[in-house]
């Protein structure tokens, strides 16, 4: 078995940055779900805005830097 630089086997360092990869997936089809549900609510142009800054969907989410593999 090959063993990553943290001394996690290769495997666990594969299957975790798969995990993480796939949270980073779901979470952003769940922040463009929302929106489009905000979008289909709202009575013009101004309210859809604002009803997306108050969820936080206006802007990237924090801390969305990629970061790096383990291994």
């Amino acid at each position: 078995m090959t063993v990553s630089d943290t001394g996690l086997p290769r495997g666990a360092a594969d299957e975790f940055n798969q995990a993480r990869s796939d949270a980073r997936d779901d979470m952003s089809a769940q922040r463009v779900k929302a929106a489009r549900t905000v979008a289909e609510h709202a009575v013009d142009a101004e309210d859809r805005l604002v009803l997306l800054a108050m969820l936080g969907l206006d802007r990237e989410p924090d801390g969305v830097e990629e970061p790096a593999p383990v291994g």
